[in-house]
């Protein structure tokens, strides 16, 4: 099989809309960063709440801060304790 038709393979079994699809990733020091964020729902020093679409998640911690807010890319940063993941009534409540 050569490279090509095997990347065509791969990407023909990716779901559509894979790829806008909310993501997190923990970087080294304390930095999570989230893609594809709708917005920020509440933002203090020791609560980050972020609308992902169809969930939120609500970040927990001392000093959090964010350190960016692209279109596509959100970067938080401080002593991140717990982050919950909240979907219906949850996501929507504040």
């Amino acid at each position: 099989m050569s490279k090509k038709s095997s990347s065509r393979q791969i990407s023909s079994h990716v779901p559509a809309g894979f790829y806008f699809r909310p993501r997190l990733h923990f970087t080294f020091p304390g930095e999570l960063e989230v893609e594809n964020c709708k917005g920020i729902l509440l933002c203090t020093s020791q609560m980050i709440r972020l609308d992902l679409g169809k969930q939120a998640v609500l970040v927990r911690g001392d000093e959090l801060r964010l350190l960016s807010a692209q279109k596509r890319l959100l970067r938080i940063c401080g002593q991140i304790i717990s982050i919950e993941f909240l979907s219906g009534e949850e996501a929507s409540v504040l």
